[in-house]
């Protein structure tokens, strides 16, 4: 046996207290490893800070007044309108026709199909000397028409859908005389014009015209809300009377003593309510982007013109004034809508990434190698992220080339910039710490 380690156990006693020794050390050797590892292995995440732009917006049902005129229609045959939703028709202009027999109203809806299909081979029109540039910008139209159409059939919008079902086709049509080199579809045109006119002989004479009473804008949709939801009732409306208006029932009989109605004035108003903390952010004169979900994702800009609020109540009266309108858009009575306030841009960071050092708000980000705490001024919160100033740093708040501690406040930290890398989760994480 080696001399040492003889001498090592030949005492019992010694070697008792030796083998102890040894154990602590080794104890000590194990815990300190332990200790460090996590130092130079810690996985760390990270997101790096960018700019965006988010909007604080208020959801809310909204309820539309228009000043609509509805057009009473013979009680007796049937009848079939000649002019689509929306469209604009003048004083004294046929829009609808009531046939004594159904056959002679079935002939008309097959005329109303024709022209239809017309109006679309008019409008798929490119020019000749440019297919290889419309070909690219055909194709694009196409995704853009095939993905609202997927939208609009996903949300229940079917009347949306045939709508935005036109601009398909057309730009379908638009690529066929590209691919193809044709000319147009004139030959296609005539013959469903000659079609028309073989079906307009076989009608038999109209019981009665439809005339337009004014100019305005036709649609066929009665809801039974017409003679409640009127301009008038915005003077001096108040929650209790607006809530009262909702309560209403509709008055179901007018869809059938009617053939729809003309709206006059291009004016038209969107009432809500809105709890008093986003009420009181939206200010009476300015205009604001509304988006209605079950339509699209564009917006149409109106202005706040009135906004009520009681003390008693938690929420506000708002009252929007609108003029203009995306193309088909559904004046629906009863709306969602998203009301756009303020924009507030600044970094992105997640919730969890925000700490709280010496009683100042920040986070921790990994500049190379070494853990650095940077403070933030938060504008803006949602579920999982704030959006934080982008602004440098005032000059008596922090000295942005100074990482050394002062005598009296502690360290003083640099401000968030751009394109850090902002530690997401971590343990244990402190400002100068190195992680490898």
């Amino acid at each position: 046996m080696n001399k040492k380690l003889a001498d090592f156990f030949c005492d019992p006693k010694t070697a008792v207290k030796n083998v102890a020794l040894l154990a602590l050390m080794v104890f000590l050797v194990v815990y300190a490893f332990f200790q460090i590892l996590p130092t130079f292995t810690q996985n760390i995440e990270t997101e790096t800070a960018l700019l965006v732009s988010v909007y604080d917006t208020c959801k809310t049902t909204g309820y539309i007044f228009r000043d609509e005129h509805l057009v009473d229609k013979s009680s007796d045959g049937v009848t079939v309108t000649l002019v689509k939703d929306g469209e604009r028709v003048s004083k004294g202009q046929i829009f609808a026709n009531v046939y004594s027999s159904s056959d002679a109203a079935g002939l008309q809806e097959q005329i109303n199909a024709i022209d239809r299909k017309i109006d679309i081979l008019s409008k798929s029109v490119v020019d000749t000397d440019l297919y290889v540039t419309d070909i690219t910008k055909t194709d694009q139209a196409i995704d853009e028409d095939l993905d609202t159409l997927f939208a609009l059939v996903s949300s229940g919008s079917l009347a949306d859908a045939v709508s935005a079902e036109k601009s398909l086709l057309v730009n379908l049509n638009k690529k066929n005389l590209i691919i193809n080199m044709n000319n147009g579809y004139q030959g296609e045109i005539a013959s469903l014009q000659n079609e028309r006119s073989a079906l307009q002989s076989r009608i038999s004479s109209v019981s009665k015209s439809l005339w337009a009473s004014s100019s305005g804008y036709y649609y066929g949709d009665v809801d039974g809300y017409e003679n409640l939801f009127t301009p008038d009732k915005l003077e001096n409306l108040t929650l209790e009377s607006f809530r009262a208006l909702t309560a209403c029932e509709p008055d179901t009989l007018l869809a059938s003593r009617t053939a729809g109605k003309i709206v006059t004035d291009f004016v038209w108003h969107l009432v809500c309510e809105a709890d008093k903390y986003s009420a009181a952010a939206l200010e009476v004169g300015k205009y604001y982007k509304i988006r209605f979900p079950s339509f699209s994702e564009d917006t149409v800009t109106m202005k706040l013109v009135h906004s009520v609020s009681v003390t008693s109540d938690d929420t506000a009266l708002l009252v929007f004034r609108g003029n203009t309108a995306p193309e088909d858009f559904p004046y629906l009575r009863t709306q969602e809508a998203d009301i756009i306030g303020t924009s507030y841009t600044g970094f992105a960071v997640p919730k969890k990434a925000l700490r709280i050092v010496g009683g100042k708000k920040g986070v921790y980000i990994l500049d190379g190698d070494i853990v650095r705490f940077r403070l933030v001024d938060i504008l803006f919160e949602n579920e999982d992220y704030y959006i934080v100033a982008p602004e440098a740093p005032k000059p008596d708040e922090a000295d942005s080339t100074t990482e050394a501690p002062t005598v009296s406040d502690g360290p003083v930290y640099r401000y968030l910039s751009l394109y850090d890398s902002v530690i997401v989760s971590g343990k244990d994480l402190f400002d100068g710490k190195i992680i490898a």
